[in-house]
């Protein structure tokens, strides 16, 4: 039994960190609701949910970017100054600063989620002494699957 614990938990924690890859590539859903979004077709109208992506390091260094930008007009005193964000469908949506913060706040926040339910498996996987314990770990997408059974009543942002 130990022998064949030992011989799964690599291919269990290489299928975390494939997965945790897989949801930072899915990007960040925002709902931008009425905030005016000029659309890649020359139209424009509400935003509503768009897609933020995070796919890989050049698209998470982008949003640091924008973040220090937004921090930087807030401490000057200029909330109000707009930046725009562009969407995986190529919507540009201009909010103020200090609206903007809010959206990348929640993105940092479903990158955090998606990081401890991460380790969290990771823990799981690394502690199962028994074959039945490691495969009531899910290392689904899904954090609200995560242990078979025993379902938590997890949110949108801590899917992985």
């Amino acid at each position: 039994d130990a022998a064949v614990v030992a011989a799964r938990r690599p291919a269990m924690l290489a299928a975390v960190a494939a997965r945790l890859q897989q949801a930072y590539g899915a990007g960040f859903a925002h709902d931008f609701g009425a905030a005016e979004a000029a659309f890649e077709d020359g139209t424009s109208g509400p935003a509503g949910v768009q897609i933020l992506q995070t796919r890989d390091a050049e698209d998470r260094t982008n949003w640091l970017i924008l973040e220090s930008a937004v921090n930087d007009l807030i401490a000057a005193g200029q909330g109000g100054a707009t930046v725009t964000f562009r969407t995986l469908a190529n919507a540009e949506i201009t909010l103020p600063a200090a609206d903007a913060k809010q959206v990348l706040v929640g993105m940092k926040q479903n990158g955090q989620a998606k990081l401890a339910h991460s380790w969290a498996l990771k823990n799981a996987i690394r502690q199962a002494q028994t074959l039945a314990a490691l495969e009531q770990i899910d290392v689904s997408l899904d954090a609200r699957r995560r242990y078979r059974g025993h379902g938590s009543a997890g949110s949108q942002s801590e899917q992985l």
